[in-house]
C-alpha cells in the first residue's frame, strides 16, 4: 500500500499559519483483493459457474429488471441425478485422450444467449 504524505502552503490564512498537510493512499491492490474475494464467493471452484448465493443474486436482479420493464422472466431448474458419474466418465480432461477436447463447451460458453445464467446448485 503506498501512502503519499503533501504539506502545502495554503493561499488562505488559517490557524496553522496557511498550511495544510494532505494524505493519500492508493488502495488499488486493496479493491483487486475485494473483488477478487467477492468472485471467489459467488462462484463455485469446480467449475466456474455461479454457485447458489451467485445465482439468487443474479435472480434477484434479473426480477428487477422484469419488474421495471414490465418483462417476463422463466427461470428451470433441473436436476441431474447421478452426474459425478456422467461428469466422470464423458468429461474430457488430460489423462484421457479418447474424448476430442473442445468438444465440451466450457462453463462460460455453456448459455446460448447473453442473459441466460447457468449455475451450480449443490
Amino acid at each position: 500500500m503506498t501512502v503519499l504524505i503533501l504539506e502545502m502552503k495554503s493561499t488562505t490564512s488559517g490557524e496553522r499559519g496557511g498550511l495544510s498537510l494532505s494524505v493519500m493512499t492508493d488502495v488499488t491492490e486493496l479493491k483487486q483483493a475485494e473483488s477478487r474475494n467477492h468472485a471467489q464467493a459467488i462462484t463455485d471452484h469446480l467449475t466456474g459457474l455461479l454457485n447458489r448465493q451467485g445465482f439468487e443474486a443474479a435472480l434477484d436482479e434479473a426480477i428487477r429488471h422484469a419488474d421495471e420493464h414490465a418483462m417476463q422472466l422463466a427461470c428451470i431448474f433441473i436436476d441431474l441425478d447421478r452426474f459425478k458419474w456422467i461428469n466422470d466418465n464423458f468429461r474430457p480432461c488430460r489423462r484421457r485422450r479418447s474424448v476430442a477436447p473442445g468438444r465440451y463447451p466450457h462453463p462460460h460458453h455453456a448459455s446460448p444467449r447473453r442473459y441466460d445464467v447457468p449455475a451450480r446448485w449443490r
